[in-house]
């Protein structure tokens, strides 16, 4: 792993912390980023789940924020779980989430091409801030991983 990827200078530019979180399909964003939540104490927002459920209230704000023509501000800090295409897959298929009707094969290769394609322009951007922590979200049990952004 590049360490540049790992060289952080992060200082909180309001008195909220936004983090956000990129990784492929299947890297572990949902399971790490809620037990981060509940350790934390703070809220987690998944922009994924916000799409496909725009009834309800949070949904609903980001939704009129974003109409109001007003852009999210940056992150304080970019997580980016790094999970291998086997592992993501195997995790993808036998996740059991409500409400997604999108998790097969075929729907997992598209949205990891996907990934694939816009992800390094994403993370040189990120990095190039110098608020890009890259986590290794395969080798580790949730527990573990989460532990292990923690420390």
């Amino acid at each position: 792993m590049d360490e540049q990827y790992n060289r952080v200078n992060v200082l909180p530019r309001s008195d909220t912390f936004l983090i956000y979180v990129i990784g492929c399909p299947g890297s572990g964003k949902g399971t790490l980023c809620k037990l981060l939540a509940q350790y934390y104490r703070c809220h987690h927002i998944s922009v994924g789940d916000l799409l496909r459920d725009l009834q309800n209230e949070q949904s609903l704000a980001i939704k009129d924020y974003i109409q109001e023509g007003e852009l999210l501000r940056k992150p304080d800090l970019v997580l980016y779980f790094c999970c291998g295409k086997e592992i993501a897959l195997h995790r993808y298929l036998t996740r059991k989430l409500e409400g997604r009707l999108d998790d097969n094969e075929e729907i997992f290769h598209r949205r990891y091409e996907e990934f694939e394609r816009l992800n390094p322009a994403i993370v040189d951007y990120y990095r190039d801030l110098g608020i890009l922590l890259v986590v290794c979200s395969e080798s580790f049990e949730r527990r573990e991983n989460a532990d292990s952004i923690l420390d």
